[in-house]
């Protein structure tokens, strides 16, 4: 079964997701910040992260580059609520 971490520090936004995640058939495994992922032993288990861009810790695009290191096959969708152009072109 397809594993997806969904990883935002908003309880409600992580946990809306995560529901509708899991109706479309995938399994999901939440997580309240980009901390706590890096640090789960089931991080190798995963297919895919959905994250929120902004975040207290390891927020931006900081997660991404520690996914590179660390898990360099894993996809990874941003999503966030106050987007602007800069942000959706960077790379």
């Amino acid at each position: 079964m397809v594993k997806i971490a969904v990883i935002d520090d908003n309880r409600s936004a992580r946990e809306s997701l995560a529901l509708l995640i899991c109706a479309c058939g995938f399994e999901v495994l939440p997580f309240s910040s980009a901390l706590e992922f890096l640090k789960d032993t089931r991080i190798g288990q995963v297919d895919c992260a959905v994250t929120d861009v902004q975040m207290p810790e390891i927020g931006d695009f900081k997660l991404q580059a520690s996914l590179a290191e660390k898990v360099p096959y894993l996809s990874a969708v941003f999503i966030g609520g106050y987007g602007n152009i800069p942000l959706a072109l960077r790379q």
